[in-house]
């Protein structure tokens, strides 16, 4: 974990610069000469500052603490909450590298608290994953979950921004993984290895879908497989741990950086150690191992390769040369490092037992047993806490399975009450739509009845009345023929006649009335020309017209070609033209007009100056069941169906007739086809 975060966080969020040169005591007296004289600019102040945190820790505490208090009072006196912030949150590591986990606790929130909500995603980003690392310290396993994914959260939110703006974002790759990674030890903590195996696949998944030269990304890569590998070897997968050693190994050769070829080389020794049995082969890397971690001088890698060449020299059965790798360990492993004591003491031992030294043997068996003392009260204080925090994360599971059931069984009850107030609403609806039909109806209905009543009524009155009319006066021409003088009977046949020509007319509108209200007036629309087609029933209109000397007046085209339906027009226009002449008096004009319009229709005009008719006639003139018989201006009858079966003939046509009238002066009917 320290690992992981001092490589990844501290590379990439700082870049320090490279100084392979300088030791880190020059590179302390460099800096702290450069904050005396102040002649840096503010950015190199603020990042010496850090720098001599980080370095001064492994020196002198004193310093460490005096430099962050400076770099606090720095930063704000600057203003720069984000440097503050990330004092705080070294300040935190520090304490945690020293076992102090209430101090790093404190540092670690101070350093949170300074830029929650203040737009420093990346920083606070960094906050969160150190956060994590304190609690997964002190096995809270369940916050440091926690923390790592709100730190992913706010890494996500500043990657989408960087993207947006088309800045780079290899700095956000290298946090993402390297907090799966984090998340992963947490998995293989609560023994959770395939949770654990898949964390660090996604982090190695965004490595390698990112090469990059950068350093830090080669040794996150190296303990990635590192990682992977233990944790195959742990889960019986040795086929699969293998190559990422080997991996490992080939990656550090190739940039040189001997520290990982020394780790590298003992864990491949170890590997065929334990999993192969091939003690050969794991005393031939151990030896390598060794070679180059004397070049380096460094304690721990020096100790990591002899432990390797003690456990291969014990599997081939070198006792001596072993022993003395194991006393060797023991002068550099720390007198409270239990763990690695206890494994030590453990194969001295077993080698001083079989080289047949008994005293020595026992003498480490006695330091055997406080080791396994010792680690047993850490272990056992170890165990109780996972236990804890595995109960506490049972727990919270348990607590979030019981909210979400209990979401669900809210959600169902929700949707049976949506279900029932909108199966309501639909029959409210339904109610609603059905009555309104019964209305309609109702409506329709009565107006047929209407109808039904204003039809017997036409052939009780407007046929009876002028039949037995016709009938009496049939029997009083019987009665006095021999009476009459010849110009009497003319005069009486014409009357008759006139009398006939109204019901034959009559007759016709109900048969035209009739089949339109069935529908059994088929709609058959030609092209052809209206004028040539009103010919004849002009010709008939004239002879009425000359019989009470009315002016017929035509202003109608040669031709006029339109589309309709041939008998429909035809009809209307006989219709309106006989009403125009019956209801004008002796020495009036009637007009008929067919003119052209500007978008290839004609408008046909029926125009007279006749009785005319008032607002309130006029408003009834297409109602049937208001209609009123109306005699000529020389007694013609008239139903009033001629204009009602007129009106339902144009509308087939797409067309509205169209009325203007006034009482006493005459009246004009039009249409446009």
């Amino acid at each position: 974990m320290k690992y992981i975060i001092a490589i990844i966080t501290l590379c990439l969020a700082y870049q320090l610069q490279a100084q392979t040169s300088l030791t880190v005591t020059e590179r302390i007296q460099l800096y702290e000469q450069e904050i005396a004289e102040g002649q840096v600019d503010e950015l190199k102040m603020l990042k010496n500052y850090i720098d001599l945190i980080t370095l001064c820790r492994s020196i002198d505490m004193g310093k460490t603490y005096h430099y962050f208090r400076e770099a606090v009072a720095y930063a704000r006196e600057k203003e720069q909450l984000d440097w503050e912030s990330a004092y705080w949150r070294r300040m935190a590591e520090v304490y945690y590298d020293l076992g102090k986990s209430d101090s790093s606790y404190y540092c670690i929130d101070k350093a949170i608290a300074l830029i929650e909500g203040k737009g420093f995603d990346y920083e606070q980003c960094a906050n969160y994953q150190v956060q994590g690392g304190a609690f997964f310290a002190g096995y809270e396993y369940e916050k440091a979950l926690e923390a790592y994914l709100k730190a992913l959260e706010l890494n996500e939110k500043d990657k989408t921004q960087k993207l947006a703006a088309q800045q780079n974002i290899l700095n956000n790759l290298g946090i993402e993984a390297s907090t799966y990674s984090m998340i992963a030890d947490i998995y293989v903590k609560l023994l959770n290895y395939d949770k654990a195996i898949d964390y660090l696949l996604r982090a190695k998944k965004i490595i390698e879908d990112n090469p990059t030269e950068r350093i830090a990304f080669v040794y996150f890569t190296i303990e990635l497989n590192g990682m992977l590998a233990g944790i195959y070897t742990t889960t019986n997968q040795p086929d699969k741990a293998l190559p990422l050693l080997q991996k490992s190994y080939e990656m550090a050769v190739e940039k040189e950086l001997v520290p990982e070829i020394v780790l590298a080389l003992c864990r491949l020794s170890s590997f065929y150690y334990t999993e192969r049995k091939d003690h050969q082969q794991a005393f031939a890397f151990a030896r390598e191992a060794q070679d180059m971690a004397k070049e380096t001088s460094r304690p721990d890698l020096i100790s990591s390769a002899e432990k390797s060449l003690m456990k291969a020299c014990f599997g081939l059965k070198d006792y001596p040369t072993a022993c003395r790798y194991a006393e060797q360990l023991l002068a550099h492993v720390e007198e409270e490092d239990w763990e690695n004591l206890y494994d030590i003491y453990g194969y001295l031992i077993m080698m001083y037992a079989l080289s047949g030294d008994v005293g020595q043997s026992e003498a480490y068996l006695t330091k055997y047993n406080e080791a396994v003392a010792n680690l047993s009260d850490i272990n056992l204080h170890n165990s109780l806490q996972e236990m804890e925090v595995k109960y506490d994360v049972q727990q919270k599971e348990l607590e979030i399975m019981r909210q979400q059931s209990e979401l669900e069984r809210e959600r169902t009850k929700q949707s049976i009450y949506i279900a029932a107030i909108v199966i309501a609403v639909i029959l409210l609806l339904l109610f609603i739509y059905i009555a309104s039909l019964r209305h309609k109806r109702n409506k329709i209905l009565a107006e047929a009845n209407a109808t039904k009543d204003k039809f017997f009524s036409l052939i009780s009155h407007d046929l009876k009345n002028p039949a037995i009319a016709q009938r009496d006066a049939l029997q009083l021409l019987i009665t006095h023929a021999g009476e009459w003088d010849t110009e009497s009977l003319s005069r009486y046949y014409e009357e008759l006649l006139i009398s006939a020509d109204g019901q034959v007319e009559l007759l016709y509108n109900l048969l035209n009335w009739a089949q339109v209200q069935t529908g059994r007036m088929p709609y058959a629309p030609t092209q052809f020309d209206l004028v040539f087609e009103l010919r004849s029933d002009i010709a008939l209109i004239k002879n009425m017209a000359d019989r009470k000397e009315i002016r017929l007046e035509l202003q109608i085209p040669e031709t006029a070609i339109v589309t309709g339906d041939r008998h429909m027009l035809t009809t209307v226009a006989r219709n309106l033209l006989t009403n125009a002449v019956k209801f004008t008096d002796h020495g009036g004009e009637v007009r008929l007009e067919i003119q052209p319009e500007a978008n290839g229709r004609y408008r046909i005009t029926v125009a007279d100056t006749g009785t005319g008719m008032s607002r309130e006639q006029q408003e009834s003139l297409f109602r049937i069941d208001r209609q009123r018989s109306r005699a000529g201006t020389a007694g013609e009858s008239g139903s009033g169906l001629g204009l009602i079966v007129c009106r339902e003939l144009i509308e087939k046509h797409g067309s509205s007739l169209h009325l203007t009238s006034e009482e006493g002066k005459g009246s004009r009917f039009w249409f446009t086809l």
